[in-house]
């Protein structure tokens, strides 16, 4: 180090030698009038080199505080700290606390203490990989340190990828996991169908061939209905299908083609699964008071997303209070203080009383 050439005088200068420190760790081997005792200047030096960790003042090595710092600025000195330390589970499973990477220096006797790895890889999930294959493939110990940290998806056994059962309970928090599942999983339709019902969002990791299979893409929509954008063009553009997916869940409605949103049957299907599919439907049928009247008394929420003119329509108000007494929060003012339609509704549902206008 270039320090080592430097006068006393500015090895004896404190921001000199913190500038050398911090630009290569070794300059502190040549620091002079015991600045090496100094904590912020010792630390910086470990900070760029862990070897520097040996040219620390001895009164700093071997104190406890100090040397978790350092291993906390560098996870590397772990190898250079007091042997008794590198021994001292309290200590490394403090060390690791700080700094989970410090795992990969820890003697090999830690690389099998469950708490002690867990911990390390709480603050970083990389640290999994420093731990042998037998632990990786512990399929609880693997669940135990998903939950603490997703970041130990990568360095997961890629035998566990093979477990459907496995895969199955971290995708509930953690929908990367798909990448890494075996590719015969993921061409398993069965897997995937559960996988979906697991977490919705994984539409995208589903293989192109699977949205060509007709009755896996009904089975997903009814798991998740924006399944539906994700089919291909010509399964989209058959009425039947379509018709068919959003009578098994309505929600797919909002992601069918403009022309099936024109289409009253298929909107009246969508709404009767769920009424916020009137929303979704084209403005025509949301004006259309023929098909606004049987779209509410299919399901009366609808009327949340008929037409303004048509939630001041009487006769629709009153046919949508039948069905759902929710509805009536919906009709125009004028509408929520009538006697008939407010006693509907409250008849439909008890609640609907606080919708009505004073």
């Amino acid at each position: 180090a270039a320090l080592g050439y430097a006068p006393e005088k500015l090895r004896r200068d404190r921001d000199v030698v913190l500038a050398a420190a911090r630009n290569d760790g070794v300059a502190l081997a040549y620091a002079a009038g015991g600045l090496a005792a100094n904590r912020e200047l010792a630390l910086a030096a470990v900070a760029q080199n862990a070897a520097a960790f040996a040219s620390v003042a001895a009164v700093l090595q071997g104190e406890y505080e100090f040397a978790l710092s350092a291993v906390q600025k560098n996870s590397e000195v772990l190898c250079y700290v007091p042997e008794a330390l590198q021994q001292d589970r309290t200590f490394v499973l403090k060390a690791v606390e700080r700094n989970g990477d410090a795992l990969r220096f820890a003697q090999e006797i830690f690389l099998y203490d469950r708490e002690l790895v867990l911990a390390a890889v709480q603050h970083d999930g990389t640290a999994l990989r420093y731990i042998g294959e037998v632990m990786r493939c512990d399929r609880d110990f693997v669940l135990a340190a998903l939950r603490v940290n997703g970041g130990a998806l990568p360095y997961v056994a890629e035998e566990l990828w093979e477990d459907r059962d496995f895969l199955l309970k971290i995708l509930k928090s953690h929908r990367a996991a798909l990448q890494y599942a075996s590719r015969d999983l993921r061409q398993d339709r069965e897997f995937m169908l559960a996988a979906l019902r697991t977490s919705g969002d994984i539409l995208t990791a589903v293989p192109e061939e699977l949205w060509r299979d007709r009755a896996f893409v009904l089975q997903a929509v009814e798991a998740n209905g924006d399944a539906l954008k994700h089919v291909p063009e010509e399964l989209r553009d058959d009425r039947s299908f379509v018709l068919d997916a959003v009578q098994r869940n309505g929600q797919a409605f909002r992601c069918a083609t403009a022309a099936m949103r024109r289409d009253p049957e298929i909107a009246l299907a969508a709404v009767l699964k769920n009424g916020e599919a009137l929303h979704h439907a084209s403005e025509a049928l949301r004006h259309d008071r023929e098909f606004v009247l049987a779209a509410v008394q299919a399901n009366g929420a609808a009327l949340a997303y008929a037409a303004w003119e048509l939630r001041g329509d009487r006769a629709v108000v009153l046919a949508a209070v039948r069905s759902a007494g929710v509805a009536l929060a919906y009709a125009a003012e004028g509408l929520r203080g009538d006697e008939e339609v407010v006693a509907n509704a409250v008849a439909a549902d008890g609640a609907a009383r606080r919708s009505a206008a004073p």
